[in-house]
């Protein structure tokens, strides 16, 4: 309408001077309140782009859901703008009358309803839904919840009122299908009997209990499918558990002389922590594991087959069959082709792999047979064979050798070898023993690449001496992705701590073969420092006991401040340096759009404000002693704390002494004999 009445009065023939502002009315709102946000004043110059930038201002207060803005003629050839304004209904306060079963802080977190917030009906639906569905988890399946809305001072207060309703209990536990255990076995292992609660939380550990229970005894493929509850009335509710208990499984080693069972068996373990049934998969990821660690100490040829079978006694019988070879040891490593970087320096990395990732010892405990050498128990026959122990550094891991190369890689790339390749290794017998072997990684170097030239483009009103500064990257030094990328952050942060909240820095890199065959990298950044950004208003959202005005010196932004990342962290350590809060966020509103003045949402959730402590107790200086102690925080919600102490004690210096070995009418205790 504004642009269309514009339009009008400009067709009507040629004017002195363009349209004026006469006068600017606001609708909705006390004027004295929210001039200072709009730029536009009277007498000047009409222009849309302004009232469209006034209309973005009052948008960004956060204080109206609309904002319109009309045009009308006046008689003297000036136009009148009406900004008419709906202001937003904020939600006061959020109670729950009729609650019992849930404490209020978990109904508040669970509504998730932010106080002091703008009053949005649409998530009522929600907040009740969900009310019901935490009521309906411990027990109360019937619970009815029902939003009312009330006007109060400032917005919108809302109650949520609870009729909880009869509290389900369980009639019966019934345990049906292949049961496998005795019924009094399972029954221990639910723990939820007749008369309990309905509580769904605890109906699922309990069925947790059960997997495990049939599982430690050795029905591994046992399924525990979801419990069916069986509704009987508003208060009583039938718990049925279908099981099938499935044959025993045990494992079989064989061929195992390396380690034994014991060691294997902890390998083993980790496959065995899921909840799922052991089946023909897992047994076989099972025989990988059993191989990987063969490899991993050592034996290199090593082989795991597995296969199941059934035994006499109708369990199911899971076999490994194990072929170990003999123990491999990397006697010689050797590199090839490496000129840029020394070859101690390459195998340092291949070690540091092995040695971080390989122990050197895979059972537990002392080894006995090093005990029995050393003479402790004295000289005895028939000992022990000493355990196998592993050398990392003689160890060919294919995994192990594979982060290393790549490690190697990466370590060329950041002095330039762009396209450096480590590997693949080579593997020969020395002497043509398979137990003693010679390890080649070839590398292929290729070209370094140097820095040609390092340009910047929109650096803005930022000293160029601070720009090049913050560039990692220097003229004829060897290129690195990392540290161009390290460059980009740092120019980033140079603008985002001047309040360009919105800046981007992009980098380009341009190669190109010189004439002497070396490659060169032009590398171009551009820098997009966008608006610097200023705080238009701070909104409070969540508090319910505390102050905003406390709230608002806390976070110590101003209307006008310039926003960077330090001041926003700096506001969050001041709120939760005081200990009200659970957590305190603090985001600019629509944060993806880059704006010159941004409304900053604090964002609150407070702590509880009463604590009660006691304690009992007894010395052998003062007796028995008792303390208690209660506290109440955030009194008027201005961060006062008020604490009550009290404490008891009967020291034994007050207990009447017993005298003995006294004579008779005696008067003075020095009389006595103790």
């Amino acid at each position: 309408m504004l642009a269309a009445l514009l339009s009008l009065l400009l067709a009507q023939g040629p004017a002195p001077e363009p349209p004026r502002v006469g006068e600017i009315a606001y609708e909705g709102a006390d004027a004295e309140t929210v001039r200072m946000l709009v730029a536009l004043q009277p007498g000047q110059p009409i222009d849309t782009r302004d009232v469209r930038d006034a209309v973005r201002a009052l948008h960004a207060s956060a204080r109206f859901s609309r904002v319109a803005a009309y045009a009308e003629a006046m008689g003297d050839g000036r136009i009148r703008i009406v900004f008419v304004l709906t202001n937003i209904e904020k939600l006061t306060s959020v109670t729950f009358p009729g609650h019992g079963a849930l404490a209020e802080s978990v109904l508040l977190q669970t509504a998730n309803l932010q106080v002091n917030a703008e009053f949005q009906p649409e998530q009522v639906g929600t907040a009740v839904e969900v009310i019901r569905a935490a009521y309906f988890r411990i027990g109360y399946r019937h619970a009815q919840v029902t939003p009312v809305r009330k006007a109060a001072p400032g917005g919108v207060a809302l109650e949520l009122r609870i009729e909880e309703g009869p509290v389900t209990r369980i009639s019966q536990v019934r345990f049906e299908g292949d049961l496998g255990l005795d019924r009094d076995q399972l029954s221990a292992a639910f723990r939820l009997d007749p008369g309990d609660v309905l509580n769904l939380v605890a109906l699922d550990e309990a069925v947790r209990r059960l997997r495990e229970r049939y599982r430690r005894a050795g029905r591994l493929r046992a399924r525990v499918d979801p419990a069916r509850i069986e509704e009987l009335g508003m208060r009583d509710a039938r718990v049925v558990i279908p099981l099938a208990a499935g044959p025993l499984v045990r494992f079989q080693l064989r061929g195992n002389r390396a380690f034994s069972d014991a060691v294997l068996a902890a390998t083993l373990a980790p496959a065995l922590d899921s909840e799922e049934p052991v089946d023909a998969q897992t047994a076989q990821e099972m025989a990988g594991r059993l191989r990987r660690f063969y490899v991993g100490t050592g034996f290199l040829r090593a082989k795991v087959a597995e296969r199941q079978m059934l035994a006499r006694d109708g369990a199911e019988e899971v076999v490994f069959s194990i072929e170990e070879g003999p123990q491999v040891r990397v006697e010689r490593l050797i590199f090839t082709g490496n000129r840029a970087i020394p070859t101690g320096q390459l195998r340092e990395r291949v070690l540091l792999q092995l040695r971080d990732n390989i122990v050197h010892d895979p059972a537990s405990g002392a080894d006995p047979a090093l005990v029995e050498r050393m003479g402790v128990m004295g000289t005895m026959r028939g000992g022990h064979a000493p355990r196998t122990t592993v050398d990392a550094d003689a160890v060919f891991d294919p995994l192990l050798y594979a982060r290393a190369l790549k490690q190697i890689e990466d370590l060329y790339k950041s002095q330039g070898y762009l396209s450096a390749r480590a590997g693949p290794p080579r593997l020969d017998p020395i002497g043509g023993n398979l137990a003693h072997i010679e390890v080649t990684i070839p590398i292929k170097e290729g070209e370094q690449t140097r820095v040609g030239r390092i340009l910047v483009e929109g650096g803005g009103d930022v000293p160029a001496a601070e720009i090049d500064a913050a560039i990692v990257l220097r003229k004829d030094t060897p290129f690195s992705y990392l540290q161009a990328e390290e460059g980009r952050v740092a120019l980033t942060q140079i603008f985002t701590r001047r309040g360009h909240l919105y800046a981007r820095v992009e980098d380009e890199e341009e190669f190109e073969d010189t004439p002497d065959a070396a490659s060169r990298v032009d590398v171009r950044y551009r820098i997009q420092p966008g608006p610097i950004v200023r705080v238009g208003y701070v909104e409070v959202i969540g508090h319910r006991r505390t102050v905003e005005g406390l709230v608002i010196d806390l976070v110590g932004l101003k209307q006008g401040d310039i926003l960077t990342p330090e001041t926003i962290d700096r506001a969050q350590q001041a709120l939760l340096r005081t200990g009200l809060f659970f957590s305190a966020t603090l985001t600019p509103r629509n944060p993806d759009v880059a704006e010159g003045e941004k409304t900053v949402q604090v964002q609150l959730r407070e702590r509880p404000t009463r604590d009660f402590q006691a304690s009992i107790g007894f010395s052998l200086a003062d007796g028995p002693r008792t303390a208690v102690q209660w506290t109440q925080s955030n009194i008027l919600g201005r961060n006062l704390t008020f604490t009550a102490v009290a404490k008891a004690d009967f020291p034994f210096s007050r207990f009447p002494k017993e005298y003995v070995n006294c004579p008779p009418g005696f008067t003075d205790p020095s009389q006595c004999g103790g």
